[in-house]
């Protein structure tokens, strides 16, 4: 039994609506970008290097300012600013839809690392594995339900630079149920530093999320295949 099964289920919300915005955007983003705007499809490889890359760059900076400033803070900061991807919807070319996506993608990377270590925070050890279950529930839950409408919507033939702008309300949502949390504030531990205490743990997460990292792709492509192949945007976002 989760004693603060309230924050753990205001954390969980928050990535839930968060999902429920961004993910949208994300399955739009290789559409817009190289059906709408006409960008060069190697150009999409580059922007995706760019997206993913540096954003992993973001998320330890994020850990970071997550433990100097306050946890609670960063990732409210972070998950604010990720609705700049809600504005790819208002670019007028490449370029602006790629910088827009690149900003929001960049600050969701940045409030991951402060909101899971607002998590570790308020549960015990034995709680963690089905607090964080419910979170990755959540979190899946609605990144298919942005699926879900984005396809509907374009199946109806609404415009999709129309529909992405209004993946700004789930954020947010996500945001101020996101502020709710009874946890993250900043303290200071005078003469304590806090040690990693199982580095060979440690350091085997690290090197298996590294060689997990290599065994990806952007589902940008085969998003982008389908439509093309179809000429139906709805049937690349289901695929």
């Amino acid at each position: 039994m989760i004693k603060r099964r309230g924050d753990v289920l205001k954390i969980s919300f928050s990535a839930f609506f968060a999902d429920l915005g961004y993910q949208a955007v994300v399955a739009s983003f290789p559409i817009v970008f190289v059906l709408v705007f006409n960008a060069p499809i190697p150009l999409y490889g580059f922007a995706e290097a760019l997206n993913y890359g540096l954003g992993t760059f973001m998320s330890y900076i994020g850990g970071i300012a997550g433990d100097k400033y306050g946890r609670k803070k960063i990732a409210i900061i972070g998950n604010i600013l990720i609705i700049l991807v809600s504005f790819v919807g208002f670019a007028k070319d490449y370029v602006e839809a790629l910088i827009f996506f690149m900003l929001g993608w960049w600050f969701r990377n940045f409030r991951s690392p402060p909101r899971r270590a607002m998590m570790a925070e308020v549960t015990t050890q034995e709680e963690r594995a089905e607090a964080f279950g419910i979170l990755h529930s959540l979190d899946i839950a609605g990144a298919l339900l942005a699926i879900t409408y984005l396809s509907t919507l374009l199946f109806f033939h609404f415009p999709i630079l129309l529909i992405l702008p209004f993946t700004a309300i789930p954020l947010v949502i996500s945001t101020i149920v996101l502020g709710t949390v009874n946890a993250g504030e900043r303290v200071v531990k005078e003469g304590r530093k806090e040690a990693i205490t199982n580095k060979k743990v440690f350091w085997t997460i690290i090197v298996s999320t590294m060689f997990f990292g290599f065994s990806q792709y952007s589902f940008g492509f085969p998003i982008l295949t389908t439509a093309e192949i179809s000429g139906k945007d709805y049937l690349g976002i289901i695929s």
